[in-house]
């Protein structure tokens, strides 16, 4: 899912049982909704998934930015269970 882009909604009528069943298996195999499943299956089918690695790494700094403080690194995180063990 990239954020800022504009959602649409499509109905689909008429799914064959087995197509129903095939994704409902697969979205609970990738741990998804089926909504989910079907919009990562149309990506897959069409090539339109987000597979460029410097699009992707630039989302995640643009997350990371906007997480301010929050945001801990590594060697912060393995100090922090450190501490909580002794």
């Amino acid at each position: 899912m990239r954020y800022g882009f504009s959602m649409s909604t499509i109905t689909l009528k008429n799914v064959p049982e087995q197509i129903h069943e095939v994704l409902k298996s697969r979205a609970k195999e990738h741990r998804r909704s089926l909504n989910r499943e079907i919009i990562c299956s149309l990506e897959k089918m069409l090539s339109i998934g987000v597979s460029d690695a410097e699009q992707i790494l630039g989302d995640a700094r643009v997350v990371r930015e906007g997480m301010g403080d929050a945001y801990l690194t590594q060697r912060e995180l393995k100090a922090m269970k450190e501490e909580g063990r002794t």
